[in-house]
């Protein structure tokens, strides 16, 4: 419109009708052709705009058709969008009146803020001990694994509690507690892992080194100088990244392995 030049939904339109025009033009073609339709030369142009005035015609009834039925469709989709937002919004009505699931607090859409920290906190505790002790853990003594996370876990626990009593002497109330016992384990869990890793990460060399020599087969062909500090360096992070990649891979297999043993029963006692 601000151009002057046809635009990108009329020339869709324009082409839309030509392929149209072909199309009936070789339907009629073909149908002189194998003798379905007897006419003249002269009548062929004229058979063909009857054909296409046909086909817009339907194609003007069809559209009018699915109108007039979205029109009376129209009130009950409006009546269900309305049903559907009504039970969409006593949902969310019965939810945030939920009281809270560990404490009971009224109100609390199912789980307080202060529930949720320490929801949070309990899941990272659980994890920072399982990094504490998954290179420790004799997999072939069940038991001993168990005394070993049960003593972890108190530790663990105890040192918590006492930083979050040192908090409470300092003022702050329960809210800002959970926030500060979640931040703590998590934090805690992150440090185990990274001490885990690097632990692991000194027995995967021989990944590494394989790596390494990979990474500087593929340097080489793209016509880098073997020694120079560019290839020096892409070389080592190749190697790096195999070796970091290995140490999470068994630090993943050691945790799968420390929670099957963890979870097995204690070990049946003999009568005799």
């Amino acid at each position: 419109m601000d151009t002057g030049q046809a635009c990108v939904s009329c020339q869709v339109l324009v082409e839309d009708r030509r392929v149209l025009r072909r199309t009936v033009a070789k339907e009629v073609h073909n149908e002189r052709v194998s003798g379905r339709l007897v006419i003249a030369e002269s009548r062929v142009r004229r058979e063909i705009e009857h054909r296409l005035q046909q086909v817009v015609r339907e194609e003007m009834d069809r559209r009018e058709a699915a109108r007039k039925l979205a029109a009376a469709q129209q009130p009950m989709r409006q009546a269900s969008y309305k049903l559907r937002r009504q039970v969409l919004a006593e949902t969310e009505r019965a939810r945030a009146a939920a009281p809270c699931a560990d404490c009971g607090l009224p109100e609390a859409g199912g789980l307080c803020l202060v529930c949720t920290e320490r929801r949070g906190t309990q899941a990272a505790m659980e994890e920072a001990i399982d990094m504490a002790i998954v290179l420790q853990f004799d997999a072939n003594d069940a038991s001993a694994t168990r005394s070993l996370r049960d003593e972890c876990a108190r530790a663990t626990r105890a040192a918590l509690e006492e930083r979050l009593e040192q908090l409470r002497d300092q003022g702050l109330d329960e809210t800002a507690l959970a926030f500060n016992g979640r931040r703590l384990m998590e934090g805690l869990r992150d440090r185990r892992r990274r001490a885990a890793l690097a632990t692991l990460s000194q027995h995967g060399e021989g990944e590494g080194d394989q790596a390494v020599r990979t990474a500087a087969t593929a340097k080489s062909r793209t016509r880098q100088q073997p020694g120079s500090a560019r290839a020096h360096n892409a070389v080592s992070e190749v190697g790096e990244g195999a070796i970091r990649r290995t140490a999470e891979r068994w630090l993943g297999v050691l945790l799968a392995q420390l929670r099957v043993v963890c979870s097995l029963g204690p070990a049946p006692v003999d009568d005799e």
